[in-house]
């Protein structure tokens, strides 16, 4: 009987797949490559149960596509992930989706633990970024001085 348990338990995995979408792209249709990552999931099986919506970033380096023999080079992106439980068997229908969707930059698939991604998309959550527009704000004094008030 544990045999037959352990490979229940084996027969589904924990992925999370982490995606880079198009930074041209409007916030509807940034949302819409999003969603359908995640309907490909639902179709091919799997159950997502944590994820974290598209956010615009800088790249660390420019990261070169070629759609169609044009080459578009990206040097930002809307960044998101969705963590996903589903039969290894049938993960290679989520890479094939994410290959052919032309509005994903780059993808990453790793192999997780439902706990580990959860933690992941708790503590994401809990941040608070505040963004400092430009020009304005303290200066690196005053604001040192406001934290040693605010610490003392």
């Amino acid at each position: 009987m544990a045999d037959t348990e352990v490979q229940e338990k084996d027969e589904i995995s924990v992925y999370e797949v982490a995606f880079h979408i198009d930074a041209n792209l409007s916030e509807t249709e940034t949302q819409k490559t999003f969603n359908s990552v995640k309907e490909a999931i639902v179709a091919a099986g799997g159950t997502p149960f944590a994820e974290a919506l598209p956010v615009r970033m800088n790249l660390a380096y420019t990261i070169s596509q070629i759609n169609e023999g044009v080459r578009r080079d990206h040097t930002s992106s809307h960044f998101a992930w969705v963590a996903y439980e589903l039969a290894p068997e049938k993960q290679s229908e989520i890479d094939e989706v994410l290959r052919e969707d032309k509005t994903i930059v780059r993808h990453l698939v790793t192999i997780t633990t439902k706990e580990e991604a959860e933690y992941v998309q708790n503590r994401a959550a809990e941040k608070l970024i505040v963004a400092k527009p430009e020009g304005e704000g303290l200066s690196d004094k005053e604001l040192d001085e406001a934290i040693e008030k605010t610490t003392a």
